[in-house]
């Protein structure tokens, strides 16, 4: 009995047979990467804006998450403190 091929597999059965695949990567892998970017451009911005965003560094934390509550209040915005596409550009 051939074996299920799952998402991490890198050998697909056909007929019996194995046959090698290219190296997996996970599904979005640069999307995720081209997220990150922007997320640290967004803490720049923050940071030169004066916001507390515990450094840029392209993860989405608790002070990034609050600091932009605080830029979303500040702009008479509802504060949901979530990043998002029209977020980056308005603050930019």
């Amino acid at each position: 009995m051939n074996p299920t091929p799952t998402r991490f597999s890198s050998t697909i059965w056909a007929i019996g047979w194995p046959i090698r695949t290219r190296r997996w990567s996970p599904p979005g892998a640069i999307r995720t990467i081209f997220r990150a970017a922007r997320s640290q451009h967004m803490q720049e911005r923050l940071i030169a804006a004066g916001y507390d965003v515990g450094g840029a560094d392209g993860l989405v934390g608790f002070k990034t998450r609050t600091a932009i509550g605080k830029w979303q209040e500040r702009h008479g915005e509802t504060a949901t403190c979530y990043p998002d596409e029209k977020l980056l550009h308005r603050i930019r």
